[in-house]
């Protein structure tokens, strides 16, 4: 009996200690949410996302080739985005243990700004539409840091420590950008109105006194009535630039950005360098793309 027992405890530890020993497979929604997940699980993870690059995540829809990537996955991290609803009860057809974790779940969402030129005193109305791209919120990222690594915690026991002192070190990484950000935006010149193709700034433009102009609502182009609202807006706070994400074709507002005299220029939320991405967009909207 003694002997069964310690042969017991042998492969209890030694089945513990192969499975801490293994890496945790994390497939994420859009590709920036791959630096959060490194960030606070290191090498101890295998992390893939479903969106893939040059790809919209709001009108993308997974591959059936992707479906491998979700029956070998510990933990699936969403953002809330229209394809996860839709695909989740899919996804946990194949992988039924498979952790899935909505980071957007009650959080204080932004909301994306109409076409319409704004109001008499400059700001812009918002419509009933929530910004789903959360990851460009620098108050919502601390949240969204600490959700994954509760997440991936409780599915990787053996490695809670570590990945405790990764989420400090993480959490110092984004105060630390929080302030860069505000010295961006507290300079003499800084532009702080500035105009988009498809509002995804929205978060920023909140957290750090912004004002985003969006010439796109839900998919439409401003009528003449908008257009004639964005142009005294457009003068008024001496925009030069709109920006569009890589994921639409220049051409579909070159007429409207010839129209309203701005340069157009590129700005991915999506790049995976995160904490550098957001301080490139944050440099451009200041500068209105101008290199220092």
């Amino acid at each position: 009996m003694k002997a069964t027992r310690i042969i017991f405890v042998l492969l209890f530890v030694g089945g513990a200690f192969a499975f801490g020993a293994s890496k945790l497979n994390i497939v994420v929604s859009v590709i920036p949410q791959i630096y959060f997940v490194k960030k606070i699980a290191g090498d101890y993870a295998n992390v893939s996302a479903m969106v893939p690059d040059g790809r919209s995540p709001e009108t993308y829809e997974p591959l059936p080739s992707q479906i491998k990537e979700i029956k070998d996955a510990a933990v699936y991290l969403g953002v809330g985005m229209g394809f996860e609803k839709a695909w989740k009860d899919r996804f946990m057809g194949v992988n039924p243990t498979m952790k899935f974790v909505d980071l957007s779940q009650g959080l204080e969402h932004s909301e994306t700004p109409h076409n319409d030129g704004g109001n008499a005193d400059g700001t812009n109305h918002a419509n009933n539409n929530h910004d789903p791209h959360i990851w460009m919120s620098i108050k919502l990222a601390k949240i969204q840091a600490h959700r994954i690594y509760e997440a991936i915690s409780q599915v990787d026991i053996s490695r809670s420590s570590v990945y405790r002192k990764n989420l400090k070190k993480f959490l110092d990484e984004i105060d630390a950008l929080d302030s860069k950000i505000q010295a961006i935006f507290s300079a003499p010149n800084a532009q702080k109105a500035f105009v988009v193709y498809h509002p995804a700034f929205s978060y920023l433009a909140s957290e750090y006194g912004l004002e985003e102009i969006a010439l796109e609502n839900q998919g439409k182009s401003p009528k003449t009535k908008q257009l004639i609202a964005l142009r005294k807006l457009i003068a008024q706070k001496q925009i030069r630039v709109v920006y569009i994400q890589p994921e639409f074709s220049k051409k579909r507002i070159e007429s409207l950005a010839n129209d309203l005299k701005l340069k157009i220029l590129e700005l991915d939320p999506l790049k995976p360098d995160w904490k550098n991405n957001i301080l490139h967009i944050c440099r451009m909207i200041a500068s209105q793309g101008e290199t220092p």
